[in-house]
């Protein structure tokens, strides 16, 4: 960032020496015979600039509507200092911006104001306007045209070299797409409304010029209202609309997708991060990520008092950085991921439990302010409330569908999802397998070691299985010693390579770590090779586990044999292995 911050620091000084040297240069020009004229101009003219609307990332100001007269009483030099002196009384003294980016827009009004006069005057001479004739109006478009472009290009460069390394293409085409918009609605305004008001001042219609001063006022203070209006019924409707349906929302993905559209609506953002708090690692982990490269964060953990965002966790207080350049260091591999200028990072608390935390970015800097801290805050709250429903609602439906002693799946939970497979299966062409598994002579040492012994045996062979089968796999306790995976995308050839590496590693494995081994049984069933039902499918698998029974433990059988519909046959079966 220290070239960029070089680059903008001269492209700014550059701007603000030539705008204020050309305004020294032209100040010979100046008209000083009405000096009560220029001060009142000079006082329209501050007004304006104390007075103008911010609106998301554009504004509205009456300040042309303003110039533009004076460009026409008295010259473009008049108007360039008009333009300046109003701007730095306005901006500087009465709103107190910064004074770099005050001296920089002093210089390219300066600029913008002596550029557009010169071409004026190139085209049609010194300004004599009597009336308002089409050559007269051609040339005031002209000089309306030339001080917006130029103003254009020189805040658009500024705002590139500023936000350098973070905006793509697109994204500064689309801003300064918009910036024009609001510029060329300032202007389409400030052209008829400058020249009636040079009208009235040239006709000695003093009383309807202040009125119609007045009127600009008031419209501008009235339009405040509106917007200020526009924003907090927006707001409240938001946060209104996420109370309602945050209240129903039990899925936490469908959660997550509520909360980043409500923290779009509400404070907007290039990037946003929602983490959940895991209580017994005391970490903060990724659950939805807004970014255009997510795998950044994948596996990424941020820990209580880590960082600008594991310290909001600790002390669950809000934060807003304005601009990541210049404020305090955030100190956090994940923010580093984000290359924002504008960040906040709030605490999501329910009864002072902490469930996670948002974190919103703007490529731009100076987006967020206060406001925004306070609205992502209140609805921090809400989301934090939905969050704990929605994560106590997932724990209870993984309850029912899980085995507590293995915390495999269960049967609840076998039969939907086969039925679901098998679904998709004959819709693609694929095949879906079936491993059925069982402990052998496991009731023996159950009898023998205790339940508890048996317990954790059981324990023991559920992770052999997660060991051996995919992410993609589904393990399942059928119940007792009996064990099922469904491999999804798998034919029979496939899986009894899988069960053929469960079984060896069964037997190679020490059982409570006392010399204890095992063996085990599996039947393997296909569809849509040996079943055309999740039924039949289980079915099937289930009796050529069976028929390695028959035949001597620690067998791995197919059901080939069984296609003929012969469940006592064996001839056409498949050899027994191992």
């Amino acid at each position: 960032m220290g070239s960029d911050s070089l680059l903008l620091k001269t492209y700014s000084a550059a701007v603000t020496a030539v705008g204020l040297g050309l305004l020294l240069v032209a100040l010979p020009a100046v008209r000083y015979d009405s000096l009560s004229s220029l001060l009142l101009f000079l006082v329209l003219a501050a007004a304006s600039e104390w007075t103008y609307i911010s609106y998301k990332r554009s504004m509205f100001s009456l300040t042309f509507s303003i110039i533009l007269p004076t460009f026409i009483l008295f010259g473009p030099a008049t108007a360039a200092l008009v333009n300046v002196v109003g701007h730095l009384i306005g901006n500087g003294l009465l709103r107190r911006r910064p004074v770099n980016r005050v001296l920089f827009n002093a210089g390219q009004y300066a600029i913008c104001s002596l550029l557009a006069g010169y071409l004026y005057n190139m085209v049609a001479g010194p300004v004599m306007l009597r009336a308002l004739t089409p050559g007269t109006f051609a040339a005031l478009v002209l000089y309306v045209v030339v001080y917006l472009l130029t103003n254009h290009l020189l805040v658009q460069t500024f705002l590139v070299i500023e936000s350098r390394g973070f905006l793509s293409l697109s994204d500064i085409f689309k801003g300064s797409l918009e910036a024009l918009r609001w510029d060329g609605f300032n202007y389409a305004l400030g052209l008829p409304l400058g020249f009636l008001l040079a009208v009235l001042y040239r006709t000695g219609e003093l009383l309807g010029l202040g009125m119609v001063v007045m009127i600009f006022f008031v419209i501008t203070v009235t339009f405040r209202l509106a917007v200020h209006l526009s924003t907090a019924n927006r707001d409240l409707t938001v946060l209104y609309e996420m109370s309602r349906l945050l209240s129903s929302a039990l899925d936490l993905d469908r959660l997550f997708d509520l909360v980043v559209s409500a923290i779009q609506k509400v404070a907007g953002y290039d990037v946003a991060l929602l983490l959940l708090w895991d209580e017994r690692d005391r970490v903060l982990v990724p659950a939805r990520v807004e970014h255009p490269e997510p795998e950044l964060f994948e596996g990424r953990r941020v820990k209580a008092g880590e960082g600008v965002i594991g310290k909001v966790a600790e002390t669950k207080q809000p934060l807003v950085v304005r601009d990541t350049a210049t404020g305090p260091s955030l100190d956090c591999h994940l923010l580093a991921e984000f290359r924002s200028r504008s960040v906040m990072v709030v605490p999501l608390v329910a009864e002072n439990r902490l469930t996670g935390c948002a974190v919103v970015g703007s490529y731009r800097p100076n987006v967020y302010d206060d406001h925004d801290l306070r609205l992502l805050t209140i609805l921090g709250g809400q989301v934090a409330v939905a969050m704990e429903n929605a994560i106590l609602y997932r724990r209870t439906e993984e309850l029912v569908i899980t085995d507590p002693m293995t915390g495999l799946y269960n049967y609840r939970y076998l039969y939907p999802k086969l039925n679901e497979e098998i679904k998709l299966a004959r819709a693609s062409g694929n095949r879906v397998s079936l491993i059925y598994l069982d402990i052998d002579n496991f009731k023996a040492y159950n009898d023998q070691l205790g339940h508890q012994a048996g317990d954790r045996i059981l324990r023991e062979f559920a992770a052999i299985i997660r060991e051996n089968i995919r992410d993609t796999d589904t393990p399942v306790r059928y119940g007792g010693d009996e064990f099922v995976v469904l491999l999804s995308g798998t034919g029979p050839e496939e899986a009894r390579a899988v069960a053929q590496r469960i079984k060896d590693q069964v037997a190679d494995h020490l059982f409570l770590d006392d010399g204890v081994r095992l063996t085990v049984s599996a039947g393997i069933a296909t569809f849509p090779d040996h079943a055309s039902s999740g039924d039949e499918l289980i079915h099937r698998a289930d009796k050529a586990m069976y028929m390695g029974k028959r035949d001597g433990n620690d067998q791995v059988y197919a059901s080939t044999y069984l296609v003929e519909g012969d469940d006592d046959a064996r001839e056409g079966g498949t050899a027994p292995r191992g």
